[in-house]
């Protein structure tokens, strides 16, 4: 519920949220072919106004994902439990559910089967122009099978996927109509899952108006990377690395100094790559690995492997060489040379067949 005299952004969000909602509603309603991604997207049932309240139904889909793939404990703070301090803080871990996932045949082809059902989700986006701007585990609900009841199964599995909360999201009616005259901002994504060119500049779009589907890859990207390793913080360097570089920082304001962060934890995952120009700018001819010389660090495949593998605390990296050569291809720095929606359902780690 949401009221419509109340704060703008929160009052255009709801909007969106509608608009978004009708769009599928619609679409699934006249469709004379079943389209899959469809079945994984959130329902929208209805909305209605009640004392200058926004209501908006939804079906209930399950719980998010980040539920099974965390599970927490209340700790007393850092002075005791006997101490006049009797605020409790979360401690969040990798789950029982998420070792299954990562360390058994089983788990690997449930982790396969998510990550497939939330491209065909972002598909049933894509093809009608939305970008969601805004995916991550806690906006995917997944939904255990109906009839499985057998108190047996230890661990949830052939889960059903639906993408929630299009609060975010954006298509050319509501960069026109939806969202104020400032436009989209920071301010509606989520950082650790957002794209550089989003992270880095106020109006990104503008500067890639026909590339903003890329948004959503590059967050697909970043949580495949957070299941595999258990943490939704995938991009962080260590607390030596951050020493040295505060070194070369001094007088940076903290803003300024995060940014340097990300660009460092960035080029420890062989994305941010200086003086590499993007795959329309370069020659492609140029051999893949002489291009990831031009970095002052070792970007070949196994060592790239071996870094997932070192910040894996299971110590097993990526499932194997198909869901790492996917990861890279969504993980790319500039916008045009990431993977499209299609192409990522095309690849050989989603078809074995392909896989030679």
């Amino acid at each position: 519920m949401l009221q419509l005299n109340g704060r703008p952004e929160i009052r255009l969000s709801g909007l969106r949220e509608r608009h978004f909602g009708e769009i599928f509603l619609n679409a699934s309603r006249s469709r004379l072919s079943t389209e899959e991604g469809l079945n994984h997207v959130a329902r929208f049932l209805d909305s209605f106004v009640v004392q200058g309240n926004l209501w908006l139904v939804f079906k209930k889909e399950g719980r998010s994902l980040s539920r099974l793939l965390y599970e927490s404990e209340r700790a007393p703070g850092s002075n005791g439990s006997e101490s006049k301090d009797k605020r409790l803080f979360e401690v969040v871990r990798p789950s029982a559910w998420w070792r299954w996932l990562k360390t058994t045949k089983k788990g690997q082809r449930e982790m396969r089967n998510l990550l497939r059902q939330l491209l065909l989700a972002v598909k049933a986006c894509h093809d009608r122009n939305i970008t969601h701007r805004d995916l991550k585990p806690e906006n995917m609900v997944v939904q255990e099978p109906v009839d499985s009841t057998n108190k047996s199964i230890k661990w949830p599995a052939n889960l059903s996927l639906r993408l929630i909360d299009f609060g975010s999201a954006i298509n050319p009616f509501t960069l026109q109509h939806l969202y104020g005259s400032a436009g989209p901002s920071r301010n509606e994504h989520t950082p650790e899952y957002a794209p550089p060119e989003a992270l880095l500049f106020d109006h990104w779009m503008h500067f890639h108006p026909n590339q903003t589907k890329a948004h959503d890859i590059w967050s697909v990207g970043v949580i495949m990377l957070e299941i595999v390793l258990g943490t939704p913080h995938v991009f962080q360097i260590s607390a030596r690395t951050r020493v040295l570089l505060d070194r070369s920082l001094g007088g940076w304001d903290e803003e300024s100094k995060n940014v340097a962060y990300m660009l460092r934890a960035f080029m420890e995952m062989c994305i941010f790559l200086p003086r590499v120009p993007p795959r329309h700018h370069r020659n492609e001819t140029v051999n893949h690995q002489v291009r990831y010389q031009l970095a002052s660090m070792d970007c070949s495949e196994a060592a790239l492997q071996r870094k997932i593998q070192q910040r894996d605390p299971l110590g097993l990296g990526m499932p194997d060489i198909w869901s790492f050569r996917l990861l890279r291809q969504l993980l790319q720095w500039y916008p045009e040379d990431r993977v499209s929606v299609d192409e990522a359902l095309s690849h050989p780690y989603f078809h074995r067949n392909l896989q030679r």
